[in-house]
C-alpha cells in the first residue's frame, strides 16, 4: 500500500477572515469555498488545505481546535526573503527565522486565529 498526503485541515473561528489570509496574504490559490457550510479549499502545491469553521459545541469535549500548533510547514528557498515579505503583509512571527542544529532554518507564524504554521528552508545538498 502506498500512502500520500492529500489534504490538511486547519480549523478557524472566522472563515471570512481566514480565506483572504491564506489566499491573498500567503498566495495559496482558492479552489472552492462555502461560507454557509463553513469550509474553504486551497491548493498548497499539490496538497489541499481545507479551512474548516470550528464549532466547539459540536466537539465531544467542548474544546476548540482553533489557535493551536498545526504542524503544517511551508518550504521556501529563501526563508529570510519570505519572512520579510510576509511581515510586510502583516503576518505575525513571534521571532525571526532561526538556524536549526540539523542545518535548516525555521520560522513560526500565526494565522488570524492564532493557528501556528511554519516556514522551513532545508539545507542545500552538499
Amino acid at each position: 500500500m502506498e500512502l500520500s498526503v492529500d489534504s490538511i485541515r486547519i480549523f478557524v473561528a472566522d472563515l471570512e477572515r481566514a480565506i483572504p489570509f491564506y489566499s491573498e496574504t500567503l498566495g495559496l490559490p482558492l479552489l472552492d469555498s462555502d461560507i454557509e457550510t463553513g469550509y474553504a479549499v486551497l491548493d498548497a502545491g499539490g496538497i489541499t488545505i481545507i479551512l474548516e469553521l470550528d464549532d466547539e459545541e459540536a466537539s465531544d469535549d467542548g474544546e476548540t481546535l482553533v489557535g493551536v500548533f498545526t504542524g503544517v510547514s511551508f518550504a521556501v528557498n529563501d526563508i529570510y526573503g519570505a519572512h520579510k515579505e510576509m511581515v510586510e503583509k502583516g503576518v505575525h512571527f513571534d521571532e525571526p527565522p532561526a538556524s536549526q542544529p540539523w542545518g535548516g532554518v525555521l520560522g513560526h507564524f500565526s494565522d488570524p486565529d492564532r493557528n501556528v504554521l511554519t516556514l522551513v528552508q532545508y539545507p542545500e545538498n552538499e
